[in-house]
């Protein structure tokens, strides 16, 4: 588990409609974690934290700041599921 997993998970998800679709319809977090590693996508939420905080200090422009925030709030949301 890295925090660079975590920021090919973002950069990943925000694109590929099939990864989110597929984490949207896993049962639980459990499964969701299957799913992550099956793509070589393992991390656990420090990293991820990490990885969203280094991504959005580094946004240049508000927009893809906007959406990196989007994209957080579904991903939070997807695991208080």
């Amino acid at each position: 588990m890295t925090m660079q997993a975590a920021i090919n998970f973002i950069k990943r998800a925000r694109i590929d409609d099939e990864l989110r679709t597929e984490l949207n319809l896993a049962e639980d977090n459990t499964a969701r974690e299957k799913i992550l590693l099956q793509h070589d996508l393992s991390f656990n939420y420090a990293e991820f934290e990490d990885a969203y905080n280094s991504m959005l200090a580094a946004c240049q422009y508000e927009d893809a700041a906007i959406d990196l925030k989007e994209f957080k709030l579904w991903w939070d949301y997807l695991l208080s599921t």
